[in-house]
């Protein structure tokens, strides 16, 4: 189960979050920095996203991560997903691993078929490992990029604090020592979410370069 908090916030603030006093005090390690780059895949009618799921390639590193995500709930930017990943050798779905997951029977022959990319990401990743307290663990993300579907642009600025053990209560704690010195608006719209708003022609909001060409292994 993913747990995490999302927080929208100005590019211009962003540096200011990890000097923030909260963070210095509770951060743990070195801040480190990456950039990832994430396909999302469904059918033309948007099949898996009517049944809550996302399926996602992205790359990180020197390899690509596999992730289906799906069911839960979200309330006051506190979202709470099924999340399933598989580190893969090449830049090509492997359908074949989704037998594992509870959503073997929706991944038949036929939707398979009829995958296809659907919108893509590209944001650097800036993070930090947090100690909230006695027992919470947490990993404090910085994503400035954009989301990007067909010629429609939307920017991504926006803070997730993903749970690692403890309390998810305590992340909600931690955010609002956040606020007394910086806006941020809580995010209830995970960045699938937005990319099929995007893709659909909504708008919920946007700037980077990446091209939906990732391949499918049945």
């Amino acid at each position: 189960m993913e747990i995490e908090l999302k927080l929208l916030i100005t590019r211009r603030l962003l540096h200011r979050v990890l000097v923030h006093r909260t963070v210095r005090r509770c951060g743990r390690g070195p801040s480190r920095s990456e950039a990832l780059r994430s396909v999302y895949f469904d059918t033309p009618g948007f099949d898996l996203r009517r049944k809550g799921i996302a399926l996602r390639l992205r790359r990180k590193g020197g390899g690509w991560v596999q992730t289906v995500k799906g069911g839960g709930s979200s309330a006051l930017g506190l979202h709470r997903r099924e999340e399933f990943e598989w580190k893969l050798p090449r830049e090509a779905l492997d359908l074949g691993v989704l037998e594992r997951t509870p959503y073997r029977k929706l991944f038949d022959a036929s939707l398979r078929r009829r995958l296809r990319p659907a919108f893509a990401t590209a944001f650097r990743r800036t993070a930090v490992d947090l100690a909230i307290g006695r027992r919470t663990r947490a990993e404090l993300a910085l994503d400035v990029g954009e989301i990007r579907a067909g010629r429609r642009r939307e920017a991504i600025a926006e803070v997730e604090i993903e749970l690692s053990r403890g309390e998810p209560r305590d992340l909600v704690t931690f955010a609002r020592t956040l606020k007394g010195s910086l806006r941020f608006r809580i995010g209830n719209a995970s960045k699938a979410e937005r990319g099929y708003a995007l893709a659909d022609g909504g708008f919920v909001r946007a700037s980077l370069r990446t091209q939906p060409r990732a391949k499918i292994v049945r």
